[in-house]
């Protein structure tokens, strides 16, 4: 009560500007880049990962539709396209 009949604007326990003024330690700014540097070969080699298996499944894809579709062509289980057997059988 007696902090606002006095019109003092300011909190208590809250940190002075002086407090605030100084310049970080050296220890933190070493530890702030170390944290950066972490994330960001993290960040990185999940990106790294993710695409390399992206890449690595389409080719595996389209390698299986290859195989598949040959398979199919060679044994001569490939039906007519739908004009073609509209023309023979009608």
């Amino acid at each position: 009560m007696k902090d606002q009949e006095s019109g003092d604007t300011s909190v208590r326990g809250e940190r002075g500007s002086a407090t605030l003024a100084h310049a970080p330690s050296v220890q933190s700014r070493i530890s702030n880049l170390l944290a950066i540097g972490l994330m960001s070969i993290l960040g990185l080699g999940m990106l790294t990962w993710y695409y390399a298996n992206t890449l690595t499944r389409q080719s595996h894809a389209r390698e299986s539709a290859k195989a598949s579709s040959t398979k199919r062509a060679q044994s001569g289980d490939v039906p007519l396209p739908r004009s073609w057997t509209s023309r023979i059988v009608g």
